[in-house]
């Protein structure tokens, strides 16, 4: 019992010796990501699921896994949701257009939408981009901690998030990511998560 405790203590101050993200825990019985580390009122380390009632979270740390990939950007066009004389620049990947490699995720899931919607002269319709992964369970909106493509990084938590059908989405409305100027050109993305 003395050796597991001084072995939490040692593996705390490494802990401390990196970046990590300070956050509340959840008891074990709330939802939340299992697979954190929790680092508790008396220096030991544990797992997220593993919190004992009387346990108090000083720090949480994120597994998160990092994919990369690449994005060749396809482009169409499409009338206004609303009518009018506008048009949809629609660029990116999805099912009608582009191409992402690799579209599998660390953990599971597909990635099946990263696009940009830019509307010209359409009435109270708004630029924006969107990502969108099959998984068969709702990841939560916490699942995504980024997505970086082109350059542009939009963060899980300014996203809007929706689940349905086995589609996990997030829509980010007044910014792109810049694919209308890259059409049939390979851009690089990230996609961070847990």
């Amino acid at each position: 019992m003395k050796t597991t405790h001084w072995m939490s203590r040692l593996l705390f101050l490494l802990i401390g010796m990196l970046p990590f993200q300070f956050a509340l825990a959840l008891p074990s019985g709330e939802p939340g990501n299992a697979g954190n580390l929790v680092i508790t009122q008396d220096g030991s380390v544990k797992l997220k699921s593993e919190l004992d009632p009387a346990d108090t979270a000083l720090q949480v740390i994120p597994f998160t896994s990092t994919d990369n990939g690449t994005l060749t950007v396809g482009h169409t066009a499409a009338g206004c949701p609303s009518g009018g004389g506008g048009a949809q620049e629609i660029s990116g990947f999805n099912s009608s257009i582009g191409s992402y490699s690799p579209t599998g995720l660390t953990g599971g899931g597909t990635v099946i939408t990263i696009i940009d919607n830019q509307p010209f002269l359409c009435n109270t319709y708004t630029a924006f981009s969107q990502f969108a992964i099959s998984k068969s369970s709702n990841p939560g909106s916490s699942w995504l901690t980024s997505v970086t493509c082109n350059g542009v990084k939009n963060t899980g938590s300014s996203g809007s998030f929706s689940y349905s059908s086995g589609i996990a989405q997030w829509t980010w409305f007044g910014t792109t990511f810049a694919l209308l100027g890259k059409i049939g050109s390979n851009v690089s993305c990230s996609i961070v998560h847990n």
